[in-house]
């Protein structure tokens, strides 16, 4: 038996830091979903699948007619990534650091070697 969805919502939630308060518990409770269940869930998803505390995170709920519910996990932003690593080189201390075009690409690959790192543990997980 298919289940009719209600609702599609896009969320940018922090890792493990999903708490019923708001703005997260208002934008949830509006359309009926149990707030704890989600949190609880999305908490210990993210905390599984070894996301590091604070990272914000793209998710999409499904909210099904009878306020039942899916969660997807989406990847991190880049912008999110490059703003975290753009900031820990400025408050890394060293004087006229610049950005030049190597130092910018040497932050994208990093950035790139990561996300590729990830993918290849959940094709693991998948085929396992």
């Amino acid at each position: 038996m298919n289940k009719k969805i209600r609702n599609i919502v896009s969320l940018k939630v922090p890792s493990c830091e999903a708490s019923s308060k708001p703005p997260l518990g208002s934008i949830i409770g509006q359309f009926g979903v149990p707030i704890m269940d989600f949190c609880n869930l999305f908490n210990k998803v993210t905390l599984d699948s070894q996301y590091k505390k604070g990272i914000l995170i793209n998710c999409v709920l499904i909210i099904y007619n009878d306020f039942s519910f899916d969660l997807k996990l989406k990847t991190i932003d880049l912008s999110y990534l490059l703003k975290v690593a753009i900031s820990n080189k400025l408050l890394s201390g060293k004087k006229n650091l610049s950005f030049k075009k190597g130092r910018v690409q040497s932050i994208l690959y990093g950035i790139k070697k990561r996300k590729n790192r990830k993918k290849k543990k959940k094709k693991k997980k998948k085929n396992k």
